[in-house]
């Protein structure tokens, strides 16, 4: 496992929250828009995101072959710490790519 780092934020890079990792690596309603808005951008995941990725494949017992491809899924990521930084930025993004419910 990729350990934690925490290098700046900038716009060349995009913080997934776990909502978005799960849509643009295991497909979604929303994947292809996804897709195109990291485009050539360095892909960032919190620690705590990563966390919860592993905790949903265990959930639902997962076996070597695809938990290895999960791993070589981190591998292509950047792991950072759980920072405020890291927290603010998890917002902006979520809020930038969620789909508006109804009231």
């Amino acid at each position: 496992m990729t350990p934690p780092v925490s290098p700046p934020l900038n716009d060349a890079s995009v913080l997934l929250d776990t909502d978005v990792f799960s849509g643009l690596f295991f497909g979604g309603e929303h994947a292809a828009r996804l897709d195109a808005a990291v485009e050539g951008r360095e892909m960032l995941l919190s620690a705590f995101s990563q966390a919860e990725v592993l905790a949903g494949a265990a959930m639902r017992e997962w076996g070597p072959t695809r938990l290895q491809a999960l791993d070589d899924l981190f591998a292509r990521l950047v792991i950072l710490d759980v920072t405020e930084d890291v927290v603010r930025q998890g917002t902006r993004t979520r809020e930038a790519h969620r789909t508006p419910t109804p009231r």
